[in-house]
């Protein structure tokens, strides 16, 4: 699984373990929520790390090493900034995209088909990617995040 390093750093695991529902809620109870949307699986792979929602191209400007990019759609424009990212969420597109296509050329989970995510998703906010199952958790809100 990738993970953003600082991400990783908050929760002390490994990027090889998989944070099962169950077993979040026990270690993480205080910050844990069940927000878990379905999507289609575009990429395979898991990933944790913070969220850069991306709506128009100066938004790609935002997206640091490590971050999940959650966007409208697979653009052409997210090509240029896809090695960055641990993974990539978006609300429509084909997983035969070409977007899609580098992310799986990447190594980089994605999840396409989450209609709404990028008015629910914050920039700052905690997620696992599970571009294996099609499946997007919220682990952590922004506002958690700052008052801890």
């Amino acid at each position: 699984m990738k993970t953003n390093s600082e991400a990783q750093n908050i929760f002390s695991v490994r990027p090889t373990q998989v944070l099962e529902e169950e077993k979040a809620e026990k270690i993480f109870p205080d910050i844990y929520t069940a927000a878990k949307f379905e999507g289609r699986a575009a990429s395979a792979g898991r990933a944790v790390g913070w969220a850069t929602v991306v709506k128009s191209e100066k938004d790609l400007r935002g997206v640091r090493e490590g971050s999940v990019i959650v966007a409208p759609t697979a653009s052409r424009e997210l090509i240029t900034i896809m090695q960055k990212a641990c993974a990539v969420v978006t609300e429509r597109g084909g997983i035969g995209s070409t977007a899609f296509w580098y992310a799986r050329e990447y190594d980089v989970p994605a999840v396409t088909g989450v209609e709404g995510l990028t008015e629910i998703i914050s920039d700052g906010d905690l997620l696992q990617v599970d571009g294996t199952n099609g499946t997007v958790e919220v682990l952590r809100h922004k506002s958690s995040r700052s008052s801890k």
